[in-house]
């Protein structure tokens, strides 16, 4: 859609503007109903899974080595920080994450 002529009562917009208008607000619903549907895991895992891999984790935290709290994480990693809006998705934004919070010395605990 022309920019110049959003907002504009007196011009009408292409019908080649309008059909990629409603190509783009499809595509996008159809990108939301995917990312909203449950996910689809062929083996569950049990609360004691669970908890192992909290305590490997807790663990890598209670060393104080970002590379060590790093090397938990997949190869394709999201960590989404608390604190800033950068997600990270490599070994080496993981690592530099845990470079400045492992400085606060935490520690998990389950509930």
């Amino acid at each position: 859609v022309n920019p110049s002529r959003i907002g504009s009562p007196s011009t009408a917009a292409s019908s080649t503007e309008l059909d990629l208008f409603f190509m783009n607000t499809l595509k996008h619903k159809r990108a939301v109903s995917k990312v909203n549907k449950p996910a689809r895991v062929k083996d569950s895992i049990s609360e004691q899974e669970v908890r192992g891999l909290f305590e490997l984790w807790n663990s890598a935290l209670a060393t104080g080595d970002s590379r060590v709290v790093a090397s938990r994480y997949s190869k394709n990693p999201v960590l989404l920080p608390t604190v800033k809006d950068d997600p990270r998705t490599d070994y080496d934004s993981v690592k530099d994450y845990f470079d400045t919070f492992l400085l606060k010395k935490p520690q998990g605990t389950i509930l």
